[in-house]
């Protein structure tokens, strides 16, 4: 499971390998198995979920070196 910003995920101009949408992780997730096999994931899931934290940092990591300040500007211009 992700996160991803909507406005990115609908601009024509992301998308490319060039110009990525940016996606968060949050979690592992087990649908279709937890079925089969309940706690298949619980190992993984405690070495790679994000807490909203760790999120946090991640996504002010972005806004502060990764996003180009025009992209900035668009995505907060409302």
């Amino acid at each position: 499971m992700v996160r991803v910003n909507n406005k990115q995920w609908n601009d024509k101009n992301y998308g490319s390998e060039i110009n990525p949408v940016p996606v968060f992780g949050v979690t592992l997730s087990g649908r279709g198995y937890e079925e089969f096999s309940p706690g298949v994931l619980v190992e993984s899931r405690k070495q790679s979920d994000v807490s909203d934290k760790i999120n946090r940092i991640f996504v002010e990591q972005y806004l502060n070196y990764f996003l180009p300040s025009d992209a900035y500007k668009k995505l907060f211009s409302e």
